[in-house]
């Protein structure tokens, strides 16, 4: 079985413009990593209208967790690539900030 590897680059593409959503809050290379402090972090809060409509709480056979999920059930996920933290009751991303 193949070992995944992953870049330590910031993903350029997961911090661009989307049709689908509203401006990303501008996130420079250097405040990417969780690890580096950045008090005036202030994305935008969105959650595509697919997401909503899919919710598994309340549409049988949905695939998207409810808005507001256990901080028991945040803390037993895992990812791919590191552990989840979860800061202010909400998963962080385990790349880094999107915006």
């Amino acid at each position: 079985r193949k070992k995944m590897e992953f870049s330590t680059k910031p993903n350029i593409k997961s911090r661009s413009k989307h049709p689908a959503y509203p401006e990303r809050f501008n996130t420079p290379d250097e405040y990417v990593s969780w690890n580096t402090h950045w008090d005036d972090y202030n994305p935008v809060e969105f959650t595509h209208a697919n997401v909503i409509a899919n919710d598994r709480s309340k549409k049988a056979n949905g695939w998207a967790d409810p808005e507001v999920l256990s901080l028991e059930e945040l803390e037993s996920r895992v990812s791919y690539c590191s552990k989840i933290i979860v800061s202010n009751g909400r998963p962080q991303n385990p790349v880094g900030r999107t915006g």
